[in-house]
């Protein structure tokens, strides 16, 4: 309601029960004194700059990004991402950084008083293990879908035998190949 008194075309784009939006949208208007709206009618595009970005996507097929998902919280996780949020729990966290994937579980684990009694440290530990993996996944799930959206995205694709650096070198070739036909 308040959004839509102060700058009805930005409330008109955002959804009633997207309440990080809207605050957002009002915390600029009150900081800057200026409607979201106003701020977006000023941005020059690119293309009027006169330069001509090039967005490229790298994508692997789902199996393989799981797997590489569940290898990496595995790694994470010996590294010491436990006693990381350990060492950081006394600190302010902002709302962001207490709701992201994996710092929200293992704080939640630790915040338990008494573990229940019949799961073992390891067996809380490979709960802990296999819920990131999971959230983790659906995440990247989530970004897929929204990427897929996009318009304009140069798809790359990174097959399971390919280093980063060959990636990089798919990505170069990709781009000097747009720039010729430019």
């Amino acid at each position: 309601g308040q959004l839509r008194g102060l700058d009805a075309k930005a409330a008109a784009k955002i959804k009633p029960t997207d309440r990080k939006r809207i605050i957002r949208a009002l915390e600029i208007i009150h900081r800057s004194g200026r409607t979201p709206s106003e701020w977006h009618a000023e941005k020059i595009p690119l293309t009027a700059l006169g330069m001509r970005p090039v967005v490229f996507g790298i994508r692997q097929a789902r199996p393989d990004l799981y797997d590489r998902i569940n290898r990496r919280v595995i790694a994470m996780m010996r590294k010491g991402w436990i006693a990381e949020v350990k060492r950081l729990r006394p600190l302010r966290w902002s709302k962001t950084a207490a709701q992201a994937v994996g710092y929200k579980e293992i704080r939640a684990l630790l915040s338990r008083e008494k573990p229940p009694r019949r799961l073992s440290f390891q067996s809380q530990q490979e709960a802990l293990i296999a819920s990131i993996q999971r959230q983790t996944r659906r995440l990247a799930k989530r970004q897929m879908t929204w990427f897929k959206r996009e318009k304009g995205i140069q798809w790359i694709d990174w097959e399971q035998d390919e280093s980063a650096r060959e990636v990089c070198d798919k990505i170069m070739k990709e781009y000097n190949r747009h720039k010729e036909h430019q």
